[in-house]
């Protein structure tokens, strides 16, 4: 799955030790080191409530059973389904999803 395990009472992203938190992984070990939760994360930004950005990318990633093409079909109207997630969260994600589809289409079309 996707390696990201929150406990229960996890205090919010914010209190979390510098190098746990996705945006400080990202800066210091690169994108190579990073579980998809935690890019996802990146993405979603912050979350609703008591849930964190990771647990709300953990529950989406576990809807799609990790499978990112899954993710892709899902489409803006069913993100903005999970508590959490409106239109602006799940736009940032469908369009970094097709900016990464449009990238590999680019290695089979060279000049484009």
């Amino acid at each position: 799955m996707n390696g990201f395990q929150p406990h229960k009472n996890q205090q919010p992203i914010d209190s979390q030790q510098a190098l746990l938190r996705p945006r400080e992984k990202m800066i210091a070990y690169g994108t190579t080191a990073m579980e998809n939760a935690e890019l996802l994360a990146i993405l979603i930004g912050s979350g609703k409530g008591r849930l964190s950005a990771c647990e709300l990318a953990i529950a989406i990633l576990d809807h799609v059973r990790g499978d990112l093409d899954v993710l892709g079909k899902l489409g803006v109207e069913k993100l903005c389904q999970f508590k959490g997630i409106g239109l602006n969260k799940s736009l940032t994600i469908m369009a970094a999803l097709a900016l990464n589809s449009r990238k590999a289409l680019d290695c089979f079309q060279p000049g484009v």
